[in-house]
């Protein structure tokens, strides 16, 4: 096509009633012309006009094939189907809605799911050159995984930056920190040394490089962004930059925040900046950052910690932008050649402690890097099966709204068979009246789209609130951020598949009519057809069965939920309060600052007993393996996996944990870490198959390659300390010791008033020289762990309840709607069978019949799913690391089973039997006279 060509039938497509004109006016010229040369053969006017007529054929074909060579005809045709499907839309205000309402619903509920997926996995971080800026990730020869991937010393960052040729730029960040930030009460001296500064209140702060903002182009609003030359000296640069949210929130927009002091944990920071409004950090994990400081000044942001000259403190993330022309395969080759040089400088200890987790299980395999969303781990395969799942679930209650819609186009066709007919009896092309019929359906479907759009808004806003008691103030971060393109893109391909998908079927049966029976009957013909076909039966069916199935899983989390409501742990929960205990890198003097506070402690009135563990029960635990000698077989040994915690020898009073046979750990025992354990029942259970575990050895993995060797001195009773949800199957107490002080936590058990116990607390850890007050919260184990976990099968509860009726509504107005306009199709055959002498019990039976029919088929696939998936469950759910949701719920229970199957039964038969009922009311005479 020629641009003169193209341009000329953009202007009859632009100009359309303009170019008509002309055409009839050139048209009407040809045909006067025609008549004129027909006169000059002896025809009269009137005869010269009629030969004119016959000789140049249908004006208005002519008209239409003029038309369709000047223009862009597909085009105009589908504006054409979009005209007369609005139309159609118009005249059933009823359908309409109810159409564009149900598929609002399930539209909106996978939209407001992929708005989560956006932001999670999707959605770059809003900074400079997002497509070029990477994080690093590293991989452990344990293969452990989760946020210490993350994790780099400030050494390694120092070492890369000055060796690495694949990164234009490195910037390295902390994870989150709460901090005890002090602000000034006095304006009048708030930029002095003078300023009378406020309580202490939590900050959420962040320690960056000093070319954090600079390099991800976040210039600040006001003020500047931190210098090249600041940050190199420890404690030199006491400076801060504020978020726009806590400078809105704490200094109301204050103009003249800057050179203001603040204090964070009692040292005094100069604000030098305010950061944009948009600028949300880079997450991993996402959090809104009140504040931003130097890494230089961790020592006072972070006492007892040193970051600075210890290479094996990892406590920093590392992201880096590309340089020009380099691959992420080049960036990752290059960086792990640079990490195993590094390791060679700085050899990892066997006994050193990195982060929590044992050295030997950390040493680096790989470096690797990864697009930089707001959250880590995305590209796990185990997250993209998670989201997988999830997308099916809601996928599937968007089916059930499908299959509604399928049903109710099927019924207005029938309705429009009348018209059908007439359109294919002028010569309307099967092809060409599809595509009219599916362009209503994709049109109903868009609009439908929009809708989700407003209940996707509102739906996230309410899928954040119920989240917030998980995400703590991630999800405060995750409310900041708008959808994106993507997700209106999503939805717009989600409305067009969707209405292809249920617009289809229908529109390809409503083309395949016979014209005399339609002509004729008026629909009737067609109607019967619909009747007798089984797609109607599969479409109720369909749902049904997935109504069924979420019912049923429902109900058992429901159960579950229950359960959880009176589980017992089998310790102290409610009166007994973790507390972290302060520690410095001098090992010396920790094992003294761990005894001063715990003597403090000790002194309080109001607390009753202090004892300390490496791992708080119920939040974390330490998993390894346990191998027992067979008495039976001496050559021979069994292999057990269990959990393990270092305990002191208080442990077992404070928590009250019986100790069913045998003793505890002594005071000096607790202290010299002796090679002794106490092993829970279930395990002795399972290593000795009823023998007497006292005296018996067990050698217990104490490192990747390191086995030691424990004399078992006591037995301790089954509790649930890994997991609320189940007793833990084996369990291991061993002695505390002199390593890894700083991953000691205090556990206190409160005999009087909870509050000032706690406040009594909270002032000796201020006093400490350690670790600050601000990451003590002060909840017990039943506020803060138990009620966690069990908000874990509440929310899948009321998650899959919500699902479940969302489904069991779709399938019952389906079911109505079907029986609705079954009877109204068989008004004539009725009449006939009361004319013969049904009676009025007869026809409703026979209507119950059939419409029950699809339903107990449905009823009886939906319990086979659920089966299916409540194994799938319990086959998941028996490792120990994993939460039992159904709270041991056995994975059949019937009651569960028959019972939900019947409610939804009960509730398919009444959405059948008002329509069959309103059928009783058929009087015979007049059904045949109408026919």
């Amino acid at each position: 096509m020629s641009w003169a060509d193209f341009l000329l039938r953009l202007r009859a497509l632009l100009f359309r009633r303009r170019m008509d004109e002309e055409l009839q006016d050139e048209l009407q010229f040809h045909l006067e012309m025609q008549a004129r040369k027909h006169q000059g053969r002896d025809f009269d006017p009137a005869e010269a006009s009629r030969q004119a007529r016959l000789q140049f054929g249908s004006f208005e074909r002519a008209t239409e094939e003029c038309r369709e060579a000047r223009g862009f005809p597909r085009v105009e045709t589908f504006f054409q189907d979009l005209r007369y499907a609005l139309r159609i839309l118009k005249k059933t205000p009823v359908f309409t809605a109810v159409a564009v309402l149900t598929l609002g619903f399930g539209i909106g509920l996978n939209t407001t799911l992929f708005s989560v997926v956006d932001i999670v996995a999707l959605k770059p971080i809003p900074v400079r050159d997002s497509g070029r800026i990477v994080r690093l990730e590293r991989w452990f020869a344990s293969g452990a995984r989760g946020d210490p991937q993350y994790a780099f010393s400030l050494q390694e960052f120092h070492y890369l930056a000055e060796h690495s040729k694949v990164f234009s730029s490195l910037i390295a960040t902390s994870f989150p920190l709460s901090v005890a930030a002090s602000l000034p009460l006095d304006a009048a001296r708030a930029r002095t040394s003078k300023a009378v500064m406020g309580p202490p209140e939590p900050a959420a702060a962040q320690l960056v490089s000093a070319n954090y903002f600079s390099e991800l182009g976040a210039a600040p609003v006001l003020g500047r962004a931190f210098l090249e030359d600041e940050g190199k000296a420890p404690g030199a640069d006491p400076v801060v930059i504020l978020s726009y949210p806590y400078w809105q929130k704490r200094f109301a927009g204050d103009p003249l925040i800057l050179g203001k002091t603040i204090k964070i944990n009692d040292t005094a920071f100069t604000v030098v900046g305010v950061a944009p409004r948009q600028f949300l950090g880079t997450g991993n994990p996402p959090f809104l950052v009140d504040l931003w400081t130097l890494l230089s000044m961790q020592p006072q942001v972070v006492p007892g910690q040193d970051w600075l000259n210890h290479p094996l403190d990892y406590e920093v993330q590392m992201l880096g932008y590309l340089s020009p022309g380099i691959s992420m395969k080049r960036a990752e080759a290059d960086s792990s050649v640079l990490e195993r040089r590094f390791a060679q400088d700085h050899p990892v200890p066997d006994n050193a402690v990195l982060s929590g987790l044992n050295a030997l299980n950390l040493k680096t395999t790989a470096i690797t890097v990864q697009s930089v969303t707001f959250f880590g781990n995305t590209e796990d395969i185990r997250f993209k099966a998670i989201v997988v799942l999830l997308m099916t679930i809601v996928g599937m209650v968007l089916l059930i709204a499908c299959a509604n819609l399928a049903n109710l186009l099927l019924a207005k066709a029938a309705g429009r068979q009348n018209e059908i007919a007439v359109r294919l009896a002028l010569g309307a092309g099967r092809k060409r009246l599809v595509r009219q019929l599916l362009t209503e359906s994709v049109l109903l479907a868009v609009i439908g789209g929009a809708v989700a759009i407003l209940f996707s808004l509102w739906g996230s806003r309410v899928l954040w609130l119920a989240v917030e008691q998980f995400a703590g103030m991630h999800s405060a971060f995750v409310k900041q951020i708008p959808p994106d393109a993507r997700v209106f893109a999503y939805t717009l391909l989600l409305s067009v598949c969707t209405g292809v998908l249920f617009g289809l079927s229908p529109a390809l049966r409503s083309s395949r009519t016979d014209l005399t029976h339609s002509l004729k009957d008026s629909g009737t013909a067609f109607g019967h057809r619909l009747d007798r076909s089984h797609l109607r039966g599969l479409l109720v069916g369909g749902q049904i069965a997935i109504s069924t199935t979420f019912l049923i899983v429902a109900g058992l989390l429901a159960h579950g939920m229950i359960r959880s409501q009176t589980t017992d742990p089998g310790f102290e929960v409610r009166n007994v309060y973790p507390v972290p205990l302060p520690y410095t890198h001098d090992v010396t003097r920790n094992q003294a600052l761990r005894q001063q506070s715990l003597n403090r402690l000790q002194s309080v009135p109001e607390i009753a007993d202090v004892t300390i563990t490496d791992y708080v029960p119920l939040r974390s635990t330490w998993t390894t393996q346990v191998t027992v000698p067979n008495a039976s077989r001496p050559s021979t040994s069994e292999t057990i996996q269990t959990g393990a915690r270092h305990v002191s020898c208080t442990f077992f009073e404070t928590l009250g944990i019986p100790i069913v046979r045998g003793r505890t750990f002594s005071r000096q025992e607790s202290q010299s870490g002796a090679s002794i354990a106490i092993v829970s029942a279930a395990l002795g259970r399972q290593a000795w198959h009823g023998a007497d575990p006292l005296g018996k050895q067990i050698e217990l993995q104490t490192g990747r390659h390191e086995w030691t060797v424990f004399e078992v001195v006591g037995v301790a009773g089954d509790v649930r300390s890994l997991n609320i949800s189940r007793v833990d199957p084996a369990f291991v107490y061993l002695p505390t010791t002199s390593e890894h002080l700083q991953d000691y936590f205090g556990l206190v058990r409160v005999n009087g008033s909870a509050q000032r116990a706690m406040t009594a607390v909270r002032t000796i850890l201020e006093q400490a020289e350690g670790r600050l007050w601000p990451e003590f919260n002060p909840l017990s184990l039943q506020d803060g762990a138990v009620e966690s976990q069990i908000l874990m099968a509440k929310t899948f509860t009321l998650s899959a309840t919500f699902l479940a009726a969302v489904a069991l509504l779709l399938a019952s107005i389906g079911v109505y709607g079907v029986m609705a306009f079954l009877v109204s199709q068989r008004e004539k055959e009725i009449g006939v069978h009361m004319a013969l002498g049904a009676t009025r019990g007869d026809v409703l039976t026979l209507m119950l019949r059939q419409g029950m029919r699809p339903v107990a088929f449905g009823v009886v696939f939906g319990v086979l799913g659920a089966l299916a998936i409540s194994g799938v469950l319990r086959a998941i759910l028996i490792f120990p690391g994993s939460v039992d949701v159904l709270y041991g719920g056995r994975w059949f229970d019937p009651a569960t089973f028959l019972g939900l199957a019947s409610l939804l039964a009960t509730i398919a038969l009444l959405a059948c039997y008002l329509p069959a009922r309103r059928a009783t009311g058929v009087e015979p005479m007049i059904a045949l006279r109408h026919e």
